[in-house]
């Protein structure tokens, strides 16, 4: 995924052409999808799912990243930036393989 992230973000400046990636998704994914989004040349925009704003979903992550005056800050977290919340962990469905 990383290459063809980087191919795209080649052609992209060579053309001088906007970029984006789709990435709609939970609020686990969204720190890296920042991360990577802000190493492509000339990318304007992240999209952020209205799921992402139901407490449901919320309930999943420790921590929410959602954007302020139209702009998504750079996470400086370590490793992805977020993890499954103690709720998700406990309702998670479980396998056992002994």
């Amino acid at each position: 995924m990383c290459s063809d992230l980087n191919t795209g973000g080649e052609v992209y400046e060579d053309y001088k052409s906007p970029s984006f990636i789709h990435t709609c998704s939970t609020h686990l994914l969204t720190p890296p999808s920042a991360i990577l989004e802000a190493c492509i040349p000339n990318f304007v925009i992240h999209e952020q799912h209205i799921n992402t704003l139901f407490p449901d979903l919320r309930a999943l992550t420790v921590k929410h990243y959602d954007c302020k005056n139209g702009y998504l800050s750079i996470p400086d977290e370590p490793g992805i930036g977020n993890e499954w919340s103690d709720f998700m962990l406990e309702s998670a469905d479980r396998l056992v393989i002994e």
